[in-house]
């Protein structure tokens, strides 16, 4: 089991914008964001998110409807 070992305290960055657009790695174990070349957290050694888990929200019919409208217009 990966458990954090508390070295993470000592590596939060302070990020401006806490988001993978930004080149940001967030580890789901230690609950953080970093920047870093490598793949694992430093802490715990588990692998970096490099993309968010939640998907596109599904539209609904009439939502279909006006992005067609302003993509044919």
């Amino acid at each position: 089991m990966i458990t954090c070992k508390g070295f993470c305290s000592n590596i939060k960055e302070k990020l401006e914008s806490k988001t993978y657009d930004g080149g940001a790695k967030r580890c789901t174990c230690c609950g953080i964001f970093l920047f870093s070349q490598k793949s694992r957290c430093p802490c715990c050694n588990n692998r970096l998110r490099t993309k968010p888990r939640g998907g596109k929200k599904s539209l609904n019919a009439s939502q279909l409807n006006l992005k067609y409208k302003i993509i044919w217009s």
